[in-house]
């Protein structure tokens, strides 16, 4: 019982750190497309 109650916390946060991680990941993902887009149109001009 005590070994749960020690670790519970511990994968919560892990949790909550891949939660941050993936949203950064998403957020670097659609910033990088919007770039990528950016450039092809400024060099077609």
């Amino acid at each position: 019982m005590e070994k749960n109650m020690w670790r519970f916390p511990i994968e919560l946060k892990y949790i909550h750190l891949f939660d941050r991680i993936y949203e950064i990941i998403k957020i670097t993902y659609i910033c990088a497309l919007y770039l990528h887009d950016l450039v092809l149109f400024l060099l077609k001009k």
